[in-house]
């Protein structure tokens, strides 16, 4: 276990004699990823891929996280979410239809993605949002001696099923300083009793849609300057991918809104409230403003200013979905018309959005106004 000692393994171990005091069936998983987890993530990663999602028994999962340059170790147990046999039919049934889409071609799907319904997970992990800390997990399998790296197409991603709920949850606050009392209430009673479901799909339908369209996420992609558009574009796609499932309109329109207060009030308020503004604290706080103004600019969203720092955030249920498309087809089309240039392409059409975004570098006022409030 020396390999924890800068993770919390006084909690995993009180964790793992608990569980097996009360069933073998920790056995199998314990020895798993004590024997593959601490010493390769991604081999444990295959051992949980190679399982059938209606597996029953206890699994645990490790994970190096990179922490002020420094690795430290995340760790959950608990059980298949069996919510993601329902995802994974959804997905299953629709891909046949947008596989040969006009606007998000899809000829090779991603690996799904796997999620434990947790039991414990490490202290680090519980009061650490990773994503708002600008650091890497492992899970991506990045290597950090730079070698044998997974094709991005290729990942194995297990995720913290309750984590994601409970994340979407915790926005209430936020929402509830801003939020007009149909939207608020709107988002009470359509987006939040649906979360388990739905905060599932949209991990499936984002990572999915990074690898949709004439311009898929590879290598020819991974240029600082264009990560938040590849983000924002990933977070359309899927929106738009959610046509092709058996949500019906209202459910999609549910599942736009869950899109669009998790990147806003979730990942970008982190991001302004982080005092470290890091690479991909920036990125998410973007990503954010990307929503804000376009959604704005096609009046899907209201953000009004009221006097004495009080503001007003409202959303168009009847605009959202058709503004959501002409975003996506904005990006896409120019992917499409740009892609044999390269590069260069990419980071001139974002220096462009940014400008357009970021009036004189700075947040609007509307932005600025918002984030003041709820921050």
């Amino acid at each position: 276990m020396e390999i924890l000692e800068n993770g919390d393994s006084k909690k995993f171990l009180e964790v793992s004699k608990r569980m097996l005091d009360l069933t073998n069936q920790f056995d199998i998983s314990f020895f798993e990823a004590i024997n593959k987890g601490l010493t390769d993530s991604d081999s444990l990663n295959r051992w949980i891929f190679s399982l059938d999602p209606s597996y029953n028994n206890l699994v645990i999962w490790f994970a190096p996280v990179m922490l002020n340059n420094s690795i430290k170790y995340v760790w959950m147990v608990g059980k298949f979410d069996r919510e993601v046999l329902t995802v994974r039919k959804m997905i299953d049934n629709a891909y046949p239809k947008f596989k040969y889409s006009s606007l998000l071609s899809c000829p090779v799907l991603p690996p799904y993605l796997g999620y434990v319904s947790t039991i414990a997970t490490s202290t680090w992990q519980e009061t650490l949002d990773t994503t708002g800390s600008g650091e890497d997990f492992a899970i991506f399998q990045v290597s950090y001696n730079g070698a044998d790296d997974r094709k991005d197409i290729d990942q194995l991603m297990v995720l913290n099923s309750k984590y994601l709920v409970s994340s979407i949850l915790d926005t209430e606050t936020a929402l509830t300083k801003v939020c007009d009392e149909s939207t608020l209430d709107y988002i009470k009673t359509s987006v939040f009793p649906r979360l388990n479901l739905l905060t599932k799909l949209h991990t499936e339908l984002h990572n999915i849609a990074h690898f949709c369209g004439d311009w898929i996420f590879d290598e020819t992609k991974d240029i600082h300057e264009y990560e938040a558009i590849e983000e924002y574009r990933a977070c359309l796609g899927a929106i738009f991918l959610s046509k092709y499932t058996s949500l019906d309109k209202d459910t999609r329109i549910a599942f736009a809104v869950l899109v669009v207060i998790t990147r806003i009030f979730k990942y970008g308020l982190e991001g302004i409230n982080n005092t470290e503004k890091t690479r991909q604290v920036i990125r998410e706080i973007t990503v954010a403003i990307f929503f804000l103004e376009d959604l704005l600019l096609s009046k899907s969203i209201e953000i009004t200013l009221q006097g004495k720092g009080e503001v007003r955030f409202s959303i168009n249920l009847e605009l959202l979905l058709d503004s959501i498309d002409q975003s996506l087809n904005k990006i896409c089309k120019y992917e499409s018309e740009n892609k044999a240039i390269g590069k260069s392409a990419l980071v001139r059409f974002a220096v462009n959005e940014y400008s357009r975004v970021y009036p004189n570098k700075q947040l609007s006022e509307k932005a600025y106004s918002l984030y003041k409030k709820i921050s």
